[in-house]
């Protein structure tokens, strides 16, 4: 199991619904954009991953006084609304929409969870997500991860919030598994299955660190992009 969840991380495009260009790497931000007056509201800003295809998902709830979400993929934008009913400090769900695509997103009243489920993509039937909350002290940053396994290099997303990382790696061309991770200081070590298989240290907007299980071992790095 612990082999084939090394050498199953690939890397996916996405061709459906046309938007904008949006290079990742650049004008980086360097502060939350989160409102502390919304820290423990389900208002407030949602930043997360997607797995197969690989790429980032922003959502406002109402932080700057509008709700949207967007996702970018392939360095391509689009943009999802919803008409739902959004009420502060209260559990809600939201179904947003772009063309035949939506996902419904959940959120605690406080903002503590927060999940998206039935995430439907044109010609993507797996597609999964990792969702966190950022708070006014505490940003949410997107990584770009290269990573060497067996003959090949792939290629994945994870975020990290504080202390924290998440992200999905993609299992047999037809799944997604979720894999979490902690930082102490500088030092990384992120798992699955509550099992320990990467170590890494941070060092500006990057990270790079080894993985060795049994009789392979290999290396990763990543950037942030967003």
């Amino acid at each position: 199991m612990r082999k084939q969840f090394l050498a199953c991380l690939t890397a996916c495009t996405l061709l459906f619904f046309s938007c904008s260009k949006d290079k990742p790497g650049t004008n980086l931000p360097q502060a939350p954009t989160a409102k502390a007056e919304y820290d423990h509201s389900n208002y407030g800003v949602y930043k997360g991953v997607i797995g197969r295809p690989n790429g980032i998902v922003d959502i406002n709830l109402m932080n700057d006084g509008k709700v949207s979400a967007k996702i970018i993929i392939d360095n391509v934008t689009y943009l999802f609304t919803t008409t739902d009913l959004l009420l502060k400090d209260q559990p809600c769900v939201l179904v947003f929409h772009n063309a035949n695509s939506y996902f419904k997103l959940y959120v605690s009243a406080d903002g503590n969870y927060a999940a998206i489920e039935e995430f439907v993509l044109e010609n993507y039937p797996f597609v999964k997500t990792v969702i966190t909350k950022e708070t006014s002290d505490a940003m949410v940053k997107r990584y770009e991860t290269t990573y060497t396994s067996f003959s090949s290099t792939e290629t994945y997303f994870m975020v990290l919030n504080n202390n924290k990382i998440g992200g999905l790696f993609e299992q047999n061309n037809t799944s997604t598994i979720a894999f979490t991770g902690i930082v102490s200081g500088n030092d990384i070590l992120i798992s699955s299955y509550n099992e320990y298989y990467l170590t890494g240290q941070t060092s500006g907007e990057n990270i790079s660190g080894k993985w060795d299980i049994g009789n392979s071992s290999g290396t990763w790095t990543s950037k942030r992009v967003y």
